[in-house]
């Protein structure tokens, strides 16, 4: 297999992973929305006088600022999925801030998973 082969290979493997990942964090961002939808309807029903209701305002601002990192990484991960998309001939894919790119979306997703195991 000569290099151009292998880069497209590896491209390849790279793009489908992304899409994986993106899909997941989808389905999480989808899941989050819901919560928190759920969260705030119940917030605004409550009496702000009841004992529960402080408790509601903590995970309503808890489930915003988790709502938050997944729509920043699953920006992220569609991002750098557009730029393989618009450089899949180039070596741009294999650049330094493409790497930067890859790296830094990793890091949030492994993150994200260990906030959602710790819920």
């Amino acid at each position: 297999m000569d290099d151009s082969n292998m880069n497209d290979s590896r491209k390849n493997e790279i793009m489908d992973l992304i899409e994986v990942i993106t899909s997941k964090l989808m389905v999480v961002n989808e899941r989050s929305k819901s919560r928190l939808f759920t969260i705030k309807k119940t917030l605004d029903s409550t009496d702000p006088h009841h004992p529960m209701y402080a408790d509601l305002v903590k995970e309503s601002e808890k489930q915003e600022i988790f709502f938050e990192k997944v729509y920043t990484i699953t920006d992220l991960s569609n991002r750098i999925i557009e730029d393989f998309e618009r450089q899949s001939n180039s070596k741009l894919c294999f650049s330094d801030e493409g790497k930067k790119d890859r790296e830094l979306l990793i890091q949030q997703y492994d993150k994200l998973m260990k906030e959602i195991k710790q819920e």
